[in-house]
């Protein structure tokens, strides 16, 4: 399929501005830590009450949580702690996969197996942005390229911008990438066979790709600042128009995304849509296996089937959220907090 181009020069303002705004939610997920005092309210389900730092930085896959604060690296595995190893670094990239954490900062990637001990340190030559586990496989971001960790050699997508969004499954690998070409900022979506050969890319200057997002068999969903499309073996199944986007999540099973005061539900495999309409703004969501959690500094609502279940609009300073467990969790300044409703 040939790349195709769409140039509107009199946007380029606005297009700008969603650039920067885009750019600027995308740091903001990746470099701004989970900042928390003391980690007493995850008492219920771990048993725990672990002081950590402001900086503190949290990974979770599965019933494990990966935290560094401090110089320490900690696994709790189902509610107990399965290690500490100390590792000294300035804002790293960590992730789960397996049995297997993994660490980046700079320049270098530690592995660790899951008994706490440091199973190798591979050196690049490039700066490592961040780390993302798609399809059970590792992938690493460079300022330019993404590669897929292999225990032999690493697979390169080359890209020509820089990667802010990936997808992938048996068949082929999604890449979101974003660059400047002849003044304008340019959106652009490589797909690539799980060995690196490029396969066809799409490019937009007047959209700004946001997420992608792999479904079933070869589907895709990628959105932008104006669309959601549904792509199935690189074909267009659907084609969806936003509002204003705010904010994406997805499980194994759905996307889902806040569209101004809408939230919508997109099922893996159908594409059905559920969309749900809410008379508060937010900026912030986590899905589980039925529910939706919606939130934002000063409050959240969780929603199931499209009902409010429970309602909290009285908060204070929360600063993101996640699932656990199935249970919907609030990290914010005085700790991490277990929202009970079940």
């Amino acid at each position: 399929m040939e790349s195709r181009e769409t140039s509107k020069p009199k946007k380029m303002i606005r297009v700008k501005k969603r650039f920067y705004i885009f750019m600027t939610l995308l740091l903001l997920c990746f470099l701004i830590p989970f900042s928390v005092l003391y980690f007493k309210p995850f008492t219920k389900n771990l048993s725990l009450s672990i002081p950590i730092g402001k900086d503190a930085i949290i990974q979770q896959c599965n019933q494990q949580l990966l935290i560094y604060d401090a110089g320490n690296l900690l696994l709790l595995d189902n509610g107990k702690v399965k290690y500490t190893l100390p590792l000294t670094a300035k804002k790293p990239a960590l992730a789960l996969n397996g049995n297997k954490a993994y660490f980046a900062s700079g320049k270098t990637l530690t592995i660790i197996d899951n008994e706490g001990k440091i199973e190798n340190t591979l050196s690049y030559e490039e700066n490592l942005s961040w780390l993302s586990v798609k399809n059970n496989d590792l992938f690493l971001f460079f300022p330019r390229n993404v590669k897929k960790h292999q225990k032999d050699r690493d697979i390169l997508y080359p890209l020509n911008g820089m990667p802010v969004s990936l997808a992938a499954n048996s068949k082929n690998i999604w890449i979101v990438q974003l660059s400047q070409q002849n003044q304008q900022f340019k959106s652009q979506l490589s797909v690539f066979t799980p060995d690196g050969k490029l396969y066809f890319t799409f490019s937009f200057f007047d959209e700004v790709m946001e997420y992608i997002a792999a479904g079933v068999d070869n589907e895709y969903y990628f959105l932008t600042d104006k669309n959601l499309f549904h792509f199935k073996d690189m074909n267009l199944i659907n084609k969806k128009p936003l509002l204003r986007l705010s904010a994406v999540a997805e499980n194994d099973h759905d996307l889902a995304y806040i569209d101004y005061q809408k939230v919508v539900r997109v099922h893996k495999g159908t594409g059905n849509i559920d969309e749900f309409y809410t008379s508060d703004t937010f900026t912030g969501l986590v899905l589980n296996q039925e529910d939706i959690l919606l939130y934002r500094q000063n409050g959240y609502i969780i929603l199931r089937n499209g009902q409010t279940i429970l309602t909290d609009l009285n908060r204070t300073n929360i600063l993101s959220a996640f699932t656990y467990q199935d249970s919907f969790y609030l990290v914010h300044e005085n700790g991490i907090e277990k929202i009970s409703w079940k």
